[in-house]
C-alpha cells in the first residue's frame, strides 16, 4: 500500500506546479484540435486544395506549439537544478573519500568474519591501514613477555631488514613501551628532532620515516601489541581524522587477535576431537566432556561475553565475567533481553543488531546499566553465528568507563589551557616551540604557523643581557622552576612586559621532556610602577628634608615622653595591684558570705526545729538533727580554717617549720582521720614504700596537702571506688601521688583549678568552696615543692607532689 501511495502523492505535487499546468492545458487543447479539426475542415472548405493547405497548417501549428512547450519546460528545469560545479566536485570528492574508507573498513570486517588465521588477519589490517590512511608504512608488533614480535607490516619488509628487529627487547623501543604501559597513543611529529634509541633509529632510517603514530592494542585491559603508522615525507601533524581512523583500525586488530586466539583454541580442540573420532566411537560421557571444553572457552573466559538472538534480542548465554561485571547472576542475565541493559531505545538496539548481522559494522560503543543502577561505558565487538538455524551475535565487551573518564579529564585540561587568560608556551628540549595557546597569539600578534618550531628568542627586545637568559636556561635545564620578568617585542615591534614562570616537564623516569611557560602581560603595571618610581624620587628629597627637621623636634619630645611614660607605668602598676586586691577582696567576701550563709541557715533551721518539736520527737529524730548540727559546725570550722590558712599565706606568715617525723606513720594518721569521716563503701589505700621513713617535714603543711587531695578524690568519685596514696623517697625528695577514678577535670580548665574559689563546670552539685586546691598549692610552694596534675574526663585524676627533704 505504501509503495502505491508514493507515485500518487508525487503526481498530486506535480499538478500544483505552474509549468506542469501549462503542459496539461496544451495537451487538452491539442487533443480537442485533433478530434474536431477535420469536421471544421470539411464543413468550411469544400475545395480539396484548400483542405490540403489547412492540413499542412494544422500540422505546422502542432509542431511549433510542441517545440515551444518543450523549450519552456527545459528552461524551467535547468533553472531549478543549476548548482555550482565546484560545490559538486567537492562533495563528490568527499563522498568518494568516505565511500573508500567505508569500503575498506567493510572489507576488513568481512575479512575478520571469514578469515581467522592471525598472521593473515594482521596483514589485512596493516594493508588496509596503509590504504585507508594514505600512509607509506604501517606495522603491527605483538607482545611476548618482555619482547615485541613483528606480526605484520605493509609494505612487506625489505630483505636487508635486520633479523634482530623482527623480535626485539621491549626496553630497546621506549616509544612502543610507553604506548603499551600508558595504554594511550604516542605521537612523534619529527623523528629527526626526537631522541631515539639506536634500535629505533635503524628502523626509522631503513623505512625513511619522519612522523610516527603508536596506537596500543588493548584486550581485556592488557596491552597485546601496538599498531605503528608512519609518514616518510616532511614532518607533519597527524589530523584528528587520521588518529580516529587509526584507533578504529587498532580496534579491528584487537578483534582479530581475539578471534584468532579463540580460533586457535577451537582448532586445537577440534583436531583433538577429530583424532578421537577416527580412533573410536565417542561415548555419551566423552561427548559431554567435549562439550564442556567448548563451553569453558565461553563461560570461564576473562572477557565479558554474550550470545544474543538477533531476532528476539534475548541473551541466550552469558559467561561468569558478565555476571561479575553487571552484578546479576548468569541465570538472571539469560532471562533478560539486551535492551534491558542497553540504554538506547529498544527499536534502535534491534536496528544495530541487524547491522551487526549484515557485518556492516562489528565495533560499537554503548552505555550499559548494571544491577546496582550504575552506568558503564563499554566497547563491543560482535560476530555472527548460526544456532539451530537462527542468527545470533557472539559479542565480546570491554569496560572502558575509566578510559572515558580519563579522556574527559584530558579534554577538560585541554580546554583549561586553550581558554586560559595567561599565555602558555610549550617547547621541546631545544627550546623550539611546539604549542602556544590563543592568548599568546592575541598578545604577540603572531599566528600559530609563524611561531611553531621557532625559538622564543624571536620575542627578545634586546633590553635584557645574554647573562640574564643564560641564567634562565641553566635554571630550567637543571630541573628547577624559573620565575621573573621578561621585556619582549610583539610582531608589530611594540615592546611589552611579561611576568613569566618557566618549569620543566618530566616523564615517569624523572627525565625532562619539555618546558612549559606561563606568562602574564604586566605592561600596564610596569608603566604605573615607573611613574610611581619617578614620583617617589622627587618626593624622597622633600621628605628627607622635612624628616631631618622633624627628627630634631621628635628627639626633644621623646625625652619628655620617656619621663611621662615612666611615671605612667608606675601609676598603672599601682592601680593594677590595687584593682587586683579589690577584686580579690570582693570575690572573697562574696564567696565566703555564700559558703557561710548556707550552713548557718541549716544550723539555724535545725535548732529552731529542736526548740519547737523536741518534746514531740523521738530520740532518733532528735539525734538526726544533733548530727546535722554537729556536721555543719565541723564544715564551718574547716571552712574557717581554710580561709585563715589562705589569709596567713597572703600575709606571708605561713612558714615551713620542718620537724623530724616517721613519714609513713604520719601519712597513716592522716588516712585514719579521713576514714573516720567517710562511708564504709569508700576505700582509701596508702602505699608507703620508704625504707628509712624518718625525715624532717612540716606536719601541718603536709596535712593540708594530703587531707585536701584525699577528700577531693573521695568527693568527686563514684560509690565503691578507690582513692590511692603512694609515697616514695628518691634523690632527697619525697614523692606523693594521689589518684582516683572520678569525674576528671576538663583539659581547658586545668590551668585554673589552683585559683582561690575556682570550681570546674562539671563539679556543679558537689559541695565545696573552691579553696582546697589553692591551699594545697600554697602549702606545697611554702615547702619549696611542686605539684602537677594529669586528668582524663570520666576516667580519673592523678596529682603528683614533690617535696625536697634536707
Amino acid at each position: 500500500m505504501r509503495d502505491n501511495a508514493k507515485p500518487i502523492s508525487h503526481l498530486k505535487s506535480l499538478l500544483h506546479k505552474p509549468h506542469f499546468k501549462i503542459a496539461i492545458i496544451y495537451l487538452v487543447v491539442s487533443v480537442l484540435w485533433i478530434i474536431y479539426s477535420d469536421k471544421i475542415l470539411f464543413s468550411t472548405f469544400q475545395d480539396v486544395q484548400n483542405i490540403e493547405h489547412f492540413q499542412l497548417l494544422k500540422g505546422l501549428f502542432f509542431v511549433v506549439g510542441t517545440a515551444l512547450l518543450i523549450f519552456f519546460l527545459i528552461r524551467k528545469s535547468y533553472n531549478k537544478v543549476k548548482v555550482s560545479n565546484s560545490d559538486l566536485q567537492e562533495r563528490d570528492k568527499q563522498l568518494k573519500q568516505r565511500n573508500k574508507q567505508q569500503a575498506i573498513l567493510l572489507k576488513i570486517s568481512s575479512i575478520l568474519a571469514k578469515n581467522l588465521e592471525l598472521k593473515s588477519l594482521l596483514q589485512s589490517v596493516t594493508d588496509s591501514a596503509a590504504n585507508l590512511l594514505g600512509l607509506p608504512t604501517t606495522a603491527i608488533y605483538l607482545v611476548e613477555k618482555n619482547d615485541i614480535v613483528l606480526g605484520a607490516t605493509s609494505p612487506p619488509i625489505p630483505p636487508d631488514f635486520p633479523d634482530e628487529f623482527r623480535k626485539a627487547d621491549l626496553t630497546d623501543h621506549p616509544h612502543i613501551e610507553k604506548a603499551l604501559r600508558s595504554k594511550h597513543l604516542v605521537i612523534i611529529h619529527d623523528t629527526s628532532k626526537t631522541r631515539l634509541t639506536e634500535e629505533e633509529r635503524v628502523i626509522v632510517e631503513t623505512r625513511n620515516l619522519r612522523s610516527l603514530l603508536y596506537i596500543p592494542l588493548i584486550l581485556e585491559g592488557e596491552a597485546q601489541g601496538v599498531l605503528i603508522a608512519g609518514k616518510d615525507d616532511a614532518p607533519v601533524k597527524f589530523s584528528q581524522e587520521e588518529i580516529e581512523l587509526a584507533n578504529g583500525l587498532a580496534n579491528q586488530a584487537v578483534l582479530a587477535i581475539t578471534n584468532a586466539k579463540l580460533y586457535d583454541n577451537l582448532k586445537k580442540y577440534t583436531k583433538q576431537l577429530e583424532t578421537h573420532i577416527l580412533g573410536q566411537k565417542l561415548t555419551e560421557d566423552q561427548l559431554r566432556k567435549s562439550e564442556e571444553k567448548f563451553r569453558n572457552l565461553f563461560e570461564n573466559h576473562s572477557a565479558i561475553k554474550f550470545i544474543i538472538n538477533v531476532k528476539t534480542g534475548a541473551i541466550v548465554n552469558a559467561n561468569k565475567a558478565a555476571a561479575k561485571f553487571y552484578g546479576w547472576s548468569v541465570e538472571t542475565l539469560e532471562k533478560m533481553k539486551i535492551s534491558e541493559i542497553n540504554l538506547l531505545p529498544e527499536d534502535e538496539v534491534y536496528k544495530i543488531m541487524e547491522d551487526a548481522k549484515k557485518q556492516e559494522k562489528v565495533f560499537f560503543e554503548f552505555k550499559h546499566r548494571k544491577a546496582d543502577g550504575s552506568i558503564a561505558d563499554v566497547e563491543v565487538y560482535s560476530t555472527v553465528m548460526k544456532i539451530d538455524g537462527e542468527d545470533h551475535l557472539h559479542s565480546v565487551l570491554h569496560d572502558v568507563t575509566d578510559k572515558k573518564k580519563t579522556e574527559l579529564q584530558l579534554y577538560k585540561l585541554s580546554l583549561a589551557v586553550e581558554q586560559n587568560p595567561a599565555s602558555i608556551v610549550i617547547t621541546n628540549l631545544k627550546g623550539d616551540i611546539e604549542y602556544v595557546n590563543p592568548t599568546f597569539l592575541k598578545i604577540t600578534g603572531y599566528s600559530f604557523d609563524e611561531v611553531v618550531n621557532k625559538n622564543p628568542r624571536m620575542l627578545k627586545s634586546g633590553d635584557q643581557s645574554d647573562e640574564f637568559y643564560k641564567d634562565m636556561w641553566n635554571t630550567i635545564t637543571s630541573g628547577n622552576t624559573w620565575s621573573g620578568v621578561l621585556h619582549n617585542k610583539k610582531k608589530n615591534g611594540k615592546l611589552f612586559w611579561e611576568s613569566a614562570i618557566i618549569s620543566p616537564i618530566k616523564n615517569d623516569k624523572n627525565q625532562i621532556t619539555h618546558f612549559v611557560a606561563v606568562k602574564e602581560d604586566i605592561t600596564d603595571d610596569v608603566k604605573r610602577e615607573m611613574e610611581l618610581q619617578k614620583y617617589r624620587e622627587n618626593l624622597e628629597e622633600l621628605v628627607a628634608q622635612r624628616t631631618r627637621e622633624l627628627d630634631k623636634v621628635n628627639f626633644e619630645l621623646r625625652q619628655q615622653l620617656d619621663k611621662g611614660k615612666l611615671l605612667e607605668k608606675q601609676l598603672e602598676e599601682s592601680l593594677s595591684k590595687e584593682k587586683e586586691i579589690n577584686e580579690l577582696k570582693t570575690r572573697f567576701i562574696a564567696t565566703v558570705s555564700h559558703e557561710f550563709r548556707t550552713p548557718l541557715s541549716a544550723l539555724l533551721s535545725s535548732t529552731q526545729m529542736i526548740q519547737r518539736y523536741s518534746s514531740k520527737w523521738s530520740e532518733e529524730k532528735l539525734n538526726q538533727h544533733h548530727t546535722r548540727i554537729e556536721s555543719t559546725v565541723k564544715y564551718l570550722t574547716q571552712l574557717l580554717d581554710d580561709v585563715l590558712t589562705i589569709s596567713r599565706a597572703d600575709r606571708e606568715i605561713l612558714k615551713n617549720e620542718p620537724e623530724l617525723v616517721n613519714i609513713c606513720n604520719l601519712l597513716n594518721s592522716f588516712m585514719d582521720e579521713v576514714r573516720s569521716h567517710i562511708d564504709v563503701e569508700r576505700r582509701v589505700n596508702i602505699f608507703c614504700d620508704i625504707n628509712d621513713s624518718e625525715m624532717k617535714v612540716d606536719k601541718k603543711l603536709l596535712r593540708h596537702v594530703v587531707i585536701n587531695l584525699i577528700t577531693n578524690g573521695i568527693k568527686y568519685s563514684p560509690q565503691e571506688s578507690e582513692v590511692n596514696l603512694n609515697a616514695t623517697y628518691h634523690n632527697n625528695k619525697l614523692l606523693l601521688t594521689v589518684s582516683d577514678n572520678g569525674i576528671g577535670i576538663p583539659e581547658d580548665e586545668i590551668k585554673y583549678i589552683f585559683d582561690a574559689f575556682y570550681r570546674t563546670k562539671n563539679s556543679i552539685g558537689v559541695p565545696g568552696s573552691g579553696l582546697g586546691l589553692n591551699i594545697v598549692k600554697r602549702a606545697v610552694e611554702t615547702m619549696n615543692g611542686t605539684i602537677s596534675v594529669n586528668s582524663v574526663i570520666d576516667k580519673g585524676t592523678t596529682f603528683t607532689v614533690t617535696i625536697p627533704i634536707n
